[in-house]
């Protein structure tokens, strides 16, 4: 439950934000500069002239100084400020796409430690259009229709801290990538709906998959937003409750539906979300307890070599605390 004298209070920071009037991806990027775009192709040349592939690369290999500097740029924008981070100007063209993954995966394990995001240990995962839905709600990422808003691996026994998103390749149209500050939804549940917040700390059956054994419980209890050391965090994914609730047999209450419907009400609001198309050569790096997210269905151009491929990367601090906000 949540407590009167401590989980009333407003968030104040960059992490609560919302924006007014135009709302621009510029503000939240940093454009990479000749220099480090010089030591990006360093790096590539160096790790193909060692003959090392994904699976053998290690940390020590991207130990370069301004990959280590953007790094530590980037974590202090996830911990300390907006919670996401654009970064643009990656060459993707020059590097090809084993390589680009291979950087990719090198600011990954500079930022912490890469997790398996299926059972067959997979840590580098291309999310692109390679199947139709067959009906299933749930597994979007290898389609081309719209994801709703969700934070990744909500059922996960450790969240990943982290989530990056590495363009190699945009779609010929749509596919947007929608963000909303979890700080910002507090707020203004706190100030508007305070019923429906205090019901979204209370827990939610969600259903786990991708990660877990045959032998494991495939169902487990979550609340949406709860309190990590200080730290208000979310975690939220509307067809996984849905669909634990329906395995267990069990209904939602008209309380934890009318939650649910306040707070994506609340995410689709253009004052609170932000929305902008990732284009070849960015990457987009978040806080996946403290920034939600959603993209919209896209159509790719004609032919395999031209179809949107984008990387994921989920990422395990190495400290454990949610950051360094109260």
């Amino acid at each position: 439950m949540m407590r009167d004298s401590e989980d009333r209070r407003p968030i104040d920071g960059p992490s609560a934000w919302f924006f007014t009037g135009a709302r621009s991806k510029a503000e939240c990027s940093v454009v990479l500069s000749t220099e480090m775009i010089a030591e990006i192709r360093q790096v590539a040349r160096e790790i193909e002239a060692k003959s090392k592939t994904l699976a053998s690369v290690e940390r020590e290999d991207f130990a370069f100084p301004r990959l280590i500097a953007l790094a530590a740029a980037v974590e202090h924008e996830l911990d300390d400020g907006r919670g996401f981070l654009v970064i643009k100007g990656f060459p993707v063209e020059a590097l090809g796409e084993s390589r680009s993954a291979i950087i990719c995966w090198g600011i990954g394990n500079l930022l912490g430690r890469p997790m398996p995001q299926n059972l067959n240990g997979d840590r580098l995962y291309a999310v692109e259009n390679k199947r139709s839905l067959d009906g299933d709600a749930l597994f979007t990422s290898k389609t081309n229709v719209s994801i709703d808003w969700h934070s990744d691996a909500v059922y996960a026994t450790r969240v990943p801290d982290y989530v990056g998103l590495f363009m190699v390749r945009a779609s010929e149209t749509g596919g947007a990538t929608c963000l909303v500050s979890g700080h910002a939804l507090y707020n203004a549940l706190l100030r508007e709906q305070p019923q429906h917040l205090r019901q979204l700390f209370e827990p939610y059956l969600c259903f786990r998959s991708g990660v877990i054994g045959p032998s494991e419980e495939p169902v487990i209890q979550v609340p949406v937003f709860e309190r990590d050391n200080g730290v208000v965090t979310i975690r939220y994914n509307r067809q996984r409750i849905e669909h634990g609730y329906k395995l267990k047999g069990t209904a939602l209450t008209s309380a934890e539906i009318e939650a649910m419907d306040c707070l994506e009400a609340f995410m689709n609001r253009r004052d609170l979300s932000l929305e902008f198309n990732m284009e070849a050569g960015e990457m987009l790096l978040l806080h996946n307890r403290l920034i939600l997210h959603a993209r919209s269905s896209f159509t790719d151009s004609i032919g395999p070599s031209r179809q949107r491929l984008l990387y994921r990367l989920w990422i395990q601090r190495e400290r454990s605390s949610a950051g360094g906000r109260t």
